[in-house]
């Protein structure tokens, strides 16, 4: 039910809010809801980082261009 809403509102964004809000609010859900803990999202993090991190550099280089 928790990722059937958040893509709802990732997909609707409603109030004109952008992709990142609504993902944060199902992930926090999730997390108090206790379908995840910890060790979940230091492992999906650990899968990510690489990713994560160009993007963050590409977006900075992007910002200075």
């Amino acid at each position: 039910m928790v990722f059937a809403l958040t893509l709802f509102l990732v997909i609707k964004k409603p109030f004109g809010v952008g992709i990142g809000w609504p993902a944060w609010l199902g992930a926090s859900a999730c997390l108090l809801l206790e379908l995840i803990n910890l060790e979940d999202i230091l492992y999906i993090a650990s899968l990510v980082w690489d990713a994560t991190l160009a993007f963050v550099f590409f977006d900075i280089y992007l910002s200075y261009t």
